[in-house]
């Protein structure tokens, strides 16, 4: 069996095994701590963005707290390992194989995944919408532009629409003012 990581000649801390605990303890209540005042300052549950940040946290947490333990257990986990008979398939293709078809079923069974199938048929729409409005402000010579509403709102890709802060934009693309209207009938 080949390591990854070479033989140390020293041994781990004796105290690391209390460590590994306390690192996935602070990485929670910090995550908690995050929630609790986001919601009692805000009212709303956490942004998306913040839940994503809380989420690298504790997988950053539980992958040091994991590396952690494996240092400290590393003599007794290599004894369990030459003697199991089922791990010893790790060196045949079957568990990555299995591991990747439970990967990919969870990504394809997820909420996101049944969200993109839904919205499947609008994104396309939105897409030349948005390119449609990026080339009129961008070749635009007048310093007031009137732009037309997204008729396609996926809410994946969409949360608001350019009338939500017309004067950042229309500085981003060197304009005076936008003005929103409602998108042409077809």
């Amino acid at each position: 069996m080949t390591y990854a990581i070479p033989n140390r000649s020293d041994a781990a801390h004796p105290r690391a095994r209390f460590l590994a605990p306390g690192i996935i303890v602070l990485c929670l209540a910090c995550c908690y701590f995050e929630y609790f005042v986001h919601y009692y300052s805000t009212g709303i549950r956490l942004v998306e963005r913040a839940q994503n940040q809380a989420l690298i946290l504790l997988l950053f947490g539980s992958g040091l707290s994991a590396s952690l333990l494996v240092r400290t257990y590393r003599s007794p986990l290599e004894r369990m390992i030459a003697q199991s008979a089922t791990i010893s398939s790790l060196s045949s293709g079957r568990l990555p194989v299995a591991l990747a078809c439970l990967v990919a079923a969870l990504l394809l069974l997820s909420k996101t995944a049944f969200l993109v199938y839904a919205e499947g048929s609008s994104l396309y729409p939105y897409w030349r919408e948005t390119v449609g409005r990026h080339r009129l402000l961008t070749t635009s010579s007048a310093s007031v532009v009137t732009v037309p509403k997204h008729r396609w709102t996926p809410s994946l890709l969409l949360s608001a629409d350019v009338m939500v802060n017309t004067g950042c934009i229309a500085r981003y693309f060197g304009k005076a003012e936008l003005i929103v209207v409602e998108p042409p009938a077809d």
